[in-house]
Formats: structure tokens, C-alpha cells, sequence
């Protein structure tokens, strides 16, 4: 297994979402979809856990995430 060290806060929002979603597979979720880098309508990942259950993510790479963000995840379920 090859590791990689980097500063995240030097991530951008989609290399941050990437980095999110390589987490995610190696925890054992499938089907990952990585959105477009615009018009992802609050959905940054969507994807299956063993179950068979879609879960959506909308990754957030800020120190806040305040009501409106949460408003518009909600708007995507």
C-alpha cells in the first residue's frame, strides 16, 4: 500500500472531494460517483454501502459549514 503525505489545507474543493471519495472506497463503499467540479446540485459523491443504500455526500472543505449548506443537501435528497 503506497501512502501519501500532503497538507490538506493546500487541497483545492475537487482534490479535497477526490481525497474523500479514495477514503470512502477504502472503507468499503461502491459504486463511488464523483460529481462534475460545477453543477453538482449539492451532490459531491453519490454512492452504495453493503445494504444496497444510496448515500449522497456533499464534501465541505472550509472550517464552517453553517444552515444554507446543510438547507441545500437537504434539497438534494
Amino acid at each position: 500500500m503506497t501512502h501519501k503525505l500532503f497538507e490538506i489545507d493546500s487541497l483545492d474543493g475537487y482534490q479535497f472531494q477526490e481525497l474523500i471519495a479514495d477514503i470512502l472506497k477504502k472503507r468499503g463503499y461502491e459504486n463511488l460517483k464523483i460529481s462534475p467540479k460545477s453543477h453538482d446540485l449539492g451532490k459531491d459523491i453519490v454512492m452504495e454501502n453493503s445494504k444496497g443504500e444510496i448515500i449522497i455526500v456533499e464534501c465541505k472543505h472550509q472550517s464552517f459549514v453553517g444552515r444554507p449548506i446543510i438547507q441545500k443537501l437537504q434539497g438534494a435528497m
